[in-house]
């Protein structure tokens, strides 16, 4: 019989304090899941011999799937506090996945050619993925950016051509005032 200090101690009723930020229930339920998936993203770095890096941080889009949202709903625009939280979730779930595979003793024998083949194929995949990663990340940026600049040379068109409406407009009332006073002319 192992004995452990935690089968013999008592488990308080620990409510969850929610953070000031956290007010709608859309957030709250995000903020909870988050926390969820944190505590078994931790237990299975424990159980788990290698990890990859999707399995081992909160991936955003998983995370609105899981509480049945749009991922649009979770971006740095609509929820900035939120996605501060789980960055930093995924920043101690990094350290934590690094203590863990550290503390994991080798036997200190070389690997195999084939155990080195399977490491070099996932750490090959990892990068592939971390540059699908950033590529992404600079698309959107560049989306944004160019979608900014649009918006305001479209505005700037829109400002001229409302001003170019407003002087034609003028200038029809003017001709049909000189019409009018040709028509009545004519008549006399």
């Amino acid at each position: 019989m192992n004995f452990n200090l935690e089968n013999y101690s008592k488990k308080k009723n620990v409510e969850l304090q929610l953070p000031a930020w956290a007010k709608s229930n859309t957030t709250r339920n995000l903020y909870k899941k988050a926390l969820e998936m944190s505590e078994e993203i931790k237990q299975q770095m424990l159980i788990q011999k290698d990890m990859p890096l999707k399995a081992r941080k909160i991936v955003l889009r998983t995370l609105a799937a899981l509480c049945n949202v749009s991922p649009s709903l979770i971006t740095s625009r609509r929820q900035p506090d939120l996605i501060t939280f789980i960055n930093t979730i995924n920043a101690e779930l990094e350290d934590q996945w690094n203590s863990v595979k550290n503390t994991r003793t080798t036997s200190g024998r070389k690997l195999t050619k084939t155990e080195l083949k399977t490491q070099f194929d996932a750490m090959k995949l990892e990068i592939e993925y971390l540059k699908n990663l950033r590529i992404a990340e600079a698309f959107t940026l560049a989306i944004r950016e160019n979608l900014a600049e649009s918006r305001s040379a479209l505005i700037i068109q829109i400002q001229t051509l409302e001003i170019e409406i407003s002087e034609l407009r003028d200038e029809n009332l003017n001709l049909k005032k000189l019409n009018r006073q040709l028509l009545t002319a004519l008549n006399k």
